[in-house]
């Protein structure tokens, strides 16, 4: 069932969004003749007995759920992004016209599938703010705040510290980071604003302080950390603080998000000429923060999260797979493509499987391009012949429905209901594909878990000192590889450089680089990042040179 967090990340920057309410929904679903017996009910001394399924009853979110997750499945495949919560449904688009497209697939859906639809609660004009579940979603500014009535339900009588200097961030923040030096800057503009202005009685308390720290850290990782004693340490005179996470918290895989075990955090310097850098200096934030969010805190966790604290295991990245599309080459009774991807590992009904076939697959589509490190495989506990053999395959090609894209890993050693961890460190793509060649067989898996970054550079501009025929600057982002055609180059020359800009300033863990057929123009290069474009960048630090055996 989709979740507020699925929805927030789903929401991208000036998205458009309509909504479809249905009517009647649970009463869509046809009971089983020989099943009717079981929902008999006494009325005024008759007997009566549900046909269909019935409000009330606790299996029936559930099963109305799993059934429109299959009746989803080819609107989604065509590339619909509709989000449903039972008989709410979120549809957003990139662009007004491709909305209103959408928006006449999906009626035309339900009207072949007989569903219909609520015409007076639905929202059938495309528009950038829009109310789903208990929160207002604005996609210009990228906020989401709890509907009035659901924030005066939420926490009663509630009123938030006098004196506490916070700031409320209720939206799905974009994937760029604040540095230190940004973050007074940051803090003018949303998702922030300041609590008194906020109409809402159960806040998302974060302060000055999260800001200075996500330039150090990923979001998702801070909440790791603690106010237990060991993980928080002030120095004398509140110089510095030490913030150190949870053991239990961080993860054993090597791919973690934790690239260090402790954040040392400096003050900033203090002036009488400018005091925003006082007032907003973490190290001395931190305390004011600690005294101000005491109320709220349940736990040690040393920041306070909105609905709730969430439990930290393994690895804290996200699931990619679960805000992906997938399909299959076939679908064997109700084992749809869609259950390797619910987040339910164990059970045959949560598995999916193929029909017996000659080289039956699985993919998914994570809809955007990123650098996986781990897929994550959860088999069957039944049919082991099933999975071991298959080819793990990840890049961005559809040809041969994807099963032509790079191998990660092949499949073995799968035992049932067990899961099994394979690295794919430095592979690039958008279509995480199983495959199971040469062999005519089922397949099936009960869940399929995709873990990596995305890909800084594809959101970039490039340019280079100069150009050799059609060989520009963008080919050599464009997460094609392989083929010389799809490669930049320049012309021989003096000290040629190619440069990208991230639009952004970020802490850079990896650089991948991937060459042609001409290794002699390539090494030797110098790999340089920095914030100065002082003879084109080529003046930033280099550590040393990345290319010196490709």
């Amino acid at each position: 069932m989709v979740t507020q967090k699925r929805i927030l990340t789903s929401v991208r920057c000036q998205d458009w969004f309509m909504a479809i309410d249905l009517k009647d929904a649970y009463f869509h679903v046809s009971i089983l003749p020989r099943h009717r017996p079981l929902l008999r009910f006494a009325f005024e001394g008759r007997a009566y007995q549900y046909r269909v399924l019935p409000f009330g009853l606790s299996l029936s979110p559930r099963v109305f759920t799993k059934v429109v997750e299959a009746a989803l499945l080819p609107l989604r495949e065509e590339g619909v992004r509709v989000l449903n919560y039972l008989d709410h449904w979120l549809i957003s688009a990139h662009s007004r016209d491709l909305l209103c497209t959408h928006r006449d697939l999906v009626l035309r859906h339900l009207d072949r599938l007989g569903l219909q639809v609520n015409w007076e609660k639905s929202k059938l004009s495309p528009v950038q703010s829009i109310s789903f579940l208990c929160m207002e979603l604005d996609s210009v500014s990228m906020t989401a705040r709890l509907t009035t009535e659901r924030a005066r339900t939420a926490r009663p009588g509630h009123q938030v510290p006098e004196g506490c200097e916070t700031v409320e961030s209720a939206s799905p923040a974009p994937r760029t980071l604040l540095g230190p030096r940004s973050g007074p800057e940051g803090l003018q503009r949303p998702p922030f604003e300041p609590l008194g202005e906020a109409d809402l009685s159960r806040l998302l308390i974060k302060t000055a302080l999260l800001v200075a720290l996500a330039s150090f850290k990923r979001v998702g990782d801070l909440q790791a950390f603690s106010v237990s004693s060991g993980c928080l340490e002030f120095s004398p005179g509140d110089s510095q603080v030490i913030l150190r996470p949870r053991p239990g918290c961080v993860p054993k895989v090597p791919t973690t998000p934790f690239r260090d075990q402790v954040v040392n955090l400096q003050a900033l310097p203090t002036g009488e000429e400018d005091p925003t850098p006082s007032v907003l200096c973490p190290v001395r934030a931190l305390r004011p923060y600690l005294d101000c969010t005491q109320s709220f805190r349940s736990s040690e966790q040393l920041f306070v999260c909105f609905g709730g604290l969430a439990s930290i295991q393994g690895s804290l990245e996200e699931n990619l797979a679960l805000h992906g599309t997938v399909t299959q080459s076939s679908t064997h009774l109700t084992w749809v493509a869609q259950n390797a991807i619910d987040g339910k590992k164990y059970g045959s009904e949560y598995c999916f499987a193929t029909l017996n076939q000659s080289n039956p697959w699985w993919r998914l589509d994570l809809l955007d391009v990123y650098n996986i490190s781990t897929v994550i495989i959860t088999a069957h506990d039944d049919y082991l012949d099933q999975a071991n053999g298959a080819e793990i395959r990840v890049g961005n090609s559809l040809e041969n429905n994807g099963n032509n894209n790079p191998i990660c890993a092949v499949t073995s050693g799968l035992q049932a209901a067990r899961t099994i961890t394979y690295s794919c460190p430095g592979m690039l793509g958008r279509y995480v594909n199983v495959f199971m060649p040469g062999s005519t067989a089922h397949l099936s898996l009960c869940e399929v878990e995709v873990y990596g970054t995305e890909n800084l550079a594809s959101k970039g501009t490039v340019t280079q000192s100069t150009t050799l025929s059609n060989y520009v600057a963008e080919k050599a982002k464009d997460n094609a590889r392989y083929d010389g055609d799809i490669c930049s180059a320049t012309l021989f020359q003096t000290n040629p450089w190619w440069r990208l800009d991230l639009l952004d300033v970020y802490n850079i863990g990896t650089v991948i680089i991937s060459t042609r057929w001409y290794p002699a123009e390539t090494n030797g290069a110098e790999i340089r990042i920095g914030n100065s474009l002082d003879n084109n960048g080529n003046n930033n630090p280099s550590r040393h040179q990345e290319t010196r055996s490709l």
